[in-house]
């Protein structure tokens, strides 16, 4: 059976719609990356950055 099909569609509601989606992605990947960001942060923050500063005012205390 072969026939035409309409579908009325306004674009304004297919552009709203995936406004509409477009923005709960963003919410949704600005989340993604906090909650990924903040806990890296912290672990570079204990395992990287600290040994490194001790690092600097150890050789620091030496040469003097």
């Amino acid at each position: 059976m072969l026939g035409i099909l309409n579908i009325q569609v306004s674009r304004e509601g297919v552009v709203a719609v995936i406004n509409k989606a477009m923005s709960k992605y963003a919410v949704g990947a600005i989340g993604v990356l906090l909650l990924l960001g903040i806990p890296l942060y912290f672990f570079l923050h204990h395992f990287v950055i600290n040994p490194l500063l001790n690092l600097r005012d150890s050789v620091e205390s030496i040469s003097f």
